[in-house]
C-alpha cells in the first residue's frame, strides 16, 4: 500500500491527512525496480464455467493498456494462462472449485474479489464508466447470451485494477479477443 501526504505538514494543524495513492498487486507493481524486466506484468481475471461449460477471461497488461476478453472451453484455459503467464489472477471469492483449480495450477498469486464484483450489472457499470460509452456494444461486447462471462470478467477486471491503481486508466483505450478465431491451439 502507497500512501502520501495529502496536505504540507507546515499547513496543517495537528496530524498531517494523509491518503492511499496506491495498492500495489503482483499484477498491477509498475515500479521498474520490482519488475522482471524480460516479461511484461500482467493481470488476468477469469470466471466460470458457464452453462456451455466456457470459462470467461479478461487479461491486462497496465504498463501498455493491452486488455482482451474471451470466452474459452477448460483446456484452453489452462493452454493460455501457460503461455500468457499472468503475474495474477483475480476470481470471485465464490469462485467454481474447477476454476480455482486451474487458476491455482501454475505459479500465480491468486486473488479472490467480491463475488458482486463479477455480476453482470456491475461489471456493465465499471466498463461504460471506464470507456465512456453508454451501450457496451460501442465497444464490441454486449450484454447479451454467451457475452455475459466477458463482460463479468472484464468489467470486474477494470473495476480491480481501478482500485488498485487509484489513477486514471486512460491508456486502456479498447477491448479485443485474446484468442483470434483463425488460430488453433496445440
Amino acid at each position: 500500500v502507497v500512501c502520501e501526504q495529502m496536505e504540507d505538514p507546515k499547513q496543517a494543524k495537528g496530524l498531517v491527512q494523509r491518503d492511499v495513492v496506491e495498492i500495489i498487486t503482483p499484477g498491477t507493481v509498475l515500479n521498474p525496480g520490482a519488475l522482471d524486466e524480460t516479461r511484461t506484468p500482467s493481470i488476468a481475471a477469469l470466471a466460470g464455467p458457464d452453462d456451455k461449460g466456457c470459462f470467461a477471461l479478461a487479461f491486462a497488461e497496465p504498463t501498455n493498456g493491452r486488455f482482451t476478453v474471451d470466452s474459452v472451453s477448460a483446456e484452453s484455459l489452462a493452454d493460455l494462462l501457460t503461455s500468457q503467464v499472468p503475474n495474477e489472477i483475480v476470481v470471485a471469492d465464490d469462485a467454481d472449485a474447477r476454476l480455482t483449480h486451474i487458476a491455482e495450477s501454475g505459479q500465480t498469486a491468486i486473488t479472490k474479489w467480491p463475488s458482486w464484483r463479477f455480476e453482470t450489472s456491475e461489471a456493465a457499470k465499471a466498463l461504460k464508466s471506464h470507456f465512456g460509452v453508454h451501450d457496451l456494444d460501442a465497444i464490441g461486447i454486449g450484454t447479451n447470451g454467451a457475452n455475459q462471462s466477458a463482460v463479468s470478467v472484464a468489467g470486474a477486471l477494470i473495476a480491480y485494477l481501478r482500485e488498485t491503481k487509484r489513477a486514471p486508466l486512460s491508456h486502456i483505450s479498447a477491448i479485443t479477443s485474446l484468442v483470434s478465431s483463425d488460430t488453433i491451439s496445440l
